[in-house]
């Protein structure tokens, strides 16, 4: 969605004048699975961070970091591909998997 008129403040942050505090000010959490299936969660994670104009090396960093909070860090390099048996039914580690 792109602003036609008017101004946009995010948590007090202008998007015109500080465009990158407004973003950083926002969060994404894909409801569908709308990535490639063939990245591995890290690069996902990744990727996401480039839509808020966090560079590539800082993004890495930083999924280390989170996605070891999150207890995810084994799973990286894993694909929801990877997630799935040829005949698309779910394998018993998928997190994306419904219970």
């Amino acid at each position: 969605m792109n602003k036609t008129s008017g101004r946009v403040s995010v948590f007090g942050y202008d998007l015109d004048k500080d465009t990158v505090n407004a973003k950083r000010q926002l969060g994404l959490v894909p409801q569908e699975f709308n990535f490639n299936p063939f990245e591995t969660v890290q690069q996902i994670v990744v990727n996401q961070a480039g839509y808020y104009g966090v560079e590539h090396k800082e993004a890495v960093k930083r999924s280390e970091i989170y996605l070891k909070q999150l207890d995810l860090w084994e799973k990286t390099q894993r694909t929801r591909a990877h997630a799935f048996r040829w005949d698309e039914t779910p394998s018993d580690d998928c997190p994306c998997a419904d219970a």
